[in-house]
């Protein structure tokens, strides 16, 4: 089971969009714990090069409310993972879905949604210096137009999206120990379309829970397996 902390946010959340002096979201909360089971099926494919991997996540509905750190419902995530390694060079591509209970916010319906992404990861130079990018996205599997949307508005997709771009070291041992930096954006794929006096027009956007920029610091740590003789 994994659960995360938020340690700052800001901001007024859903209280902004009806009051300029809404109250502050609190700036740390617990989030909503994880679980998941996953199998892999390299051996089966027997692939050189060729790894895949078949995983079952869900969210619970346990974090804090108040300051947008949970889900309203459980949230069931089945993915595959389908990754090729050839030399220095690794691509992973996933592709998987979130199933939830729909919920209403600010004239957006989120409901279920796809999962798909894109990585590609090389080292540059062995345990100093590695770098990865990688895409992804949450397409919306329905109409995304909430019961509060404004009557010009006729159509919504949602499609949250990012990049990302990071740096990983191992600063020079092959031990247990990884830092990774990463920072990106989101990609403005979901798309409005609204009534106007020369007839329809679309807009596209970053969706909703996209942030304008993500920066992130990741210290791993792996510890070794025993050898035989110590076990």
């Amino acid at each position: 089971m994994l659960a995360s902390l938020r340690v700052h946010q800001s901001g007024s959340g859903a209280g902004g969009i009806e009051s300029q002096s809404a109250t502050a979201l609190a700036h740390n909360a617990v989030r909503d714990p994880r679980i998941g089971i996953a199998y892999s099926l390299d051996d089966a494919l027997a692939l050189p090069g060729f790894g895949l991997r078949l995983a079952v996540d869900a969210t619970l509905p346990l974090g804090d409310r108040n300051p947008f750190a949970n889900e309203r419902s459980f949230v069931v995530m089945p993915n595959a993972t389908l990754g090729f390694r050839q030399g220095p060079l690794l691509v992973q591509v996933e592709l998987g879905l979130r199933l939830r209970r729909p919920v209403d916010f600010a004239g957006v319906r989120l409901e279920n949604q796809g999962f798909v992404a894109l990585g590609v990861a090389a080292s540059v130079v062995p345990d100093w210096l590695s770098l990865s990018g990688e895409a992804f996205g949450l397409p919306s599997l329905s109409e995304a137009r909430g019961s509060a949307a404004s009557p010009r508005v006729s159509s919504v997709r949602l499609f949250p999206a990012e990049w990302l771009v990071a740096a990983h070291s191992s600063f020079g041992s092959a031990g247990p120990w990884t830092v990774s930096i990463a920072g990106g954006s989101g990609i403005p794929l979901s798309r409005e379309t609204r009534e106007s006096s020369t007839g329809p027009e679309t807009s596209y956007f970053t969706g909703m829970t996209t942030p304008d920029f993500r920066c992130l610091l990741v210290v791993r740590f792996v510890p070794e397996a025993p050898s035989p003789a110590h076990r």
